[in-house]
Parts: C-alpha cells; structure tokens; sequence
C-alpha cells in the first residue's frame, strides 16, 4: 500500500547551486518503497535574510517546517554585516 504525506522544508542557501543541490538531495533521500514524500519547499537566499521583512517571512514559514536546512558554502554569509 502506498502512502503519502506532505511535509514543509525550509533551505536557507548562499549560492544557488548550493540551494538547488540541497533540494535534489531531499527529495532523493526521500524515496521510500511503500511511502512517498511530497517536500513543499521554500529556498531562502542567506544574504536576503539581512532585511527585516525577507527574515520574518522566512522565520514564519520556518516556524511551519519540518525541516530546516541549511546549504552553505561560506559560513561568513550567515553573519551579520
């Protein structure tokens, strides 16, 4: 019997590759035998996170995910600055 289940995810990225790998990666790690996993999934770019309406948009829908993830190349782009 095949089961499906929706589940929210939230990719915070500083490099578009990087953000789109993450998202391939997810939804390939999901694929199980009897279940699938449908991801609604919301990218945020790192460096948008610095204005105050993109950071509580994202931090709303953040509060929503099952899963927080984050896609980084250069640890300096989730720094204040």
């Amino acid at each position: 019997m095949l089961t499906e289940a929706t589940m929210n995810a939230v990719i915070i990225y500083d490099t578009f590759d990087f953000g789109a790998q993450a998202n391939a990666m997810l939804k390939r790690a999901t694929r199980w035998k009897d279940e699938t996993t449908l991801w609604d999934v919301r990218l945020w770019r790192a460096d948008l996170l610095k204005m105050p309406l993109a950071a509580e948009t994202a931090l709303m829908e953040a509060v929503e995910a099952h899963l927080i993830m984050l896609a980084v190349r250069h640890v300096q782009s989730l720094l204040p600055g």
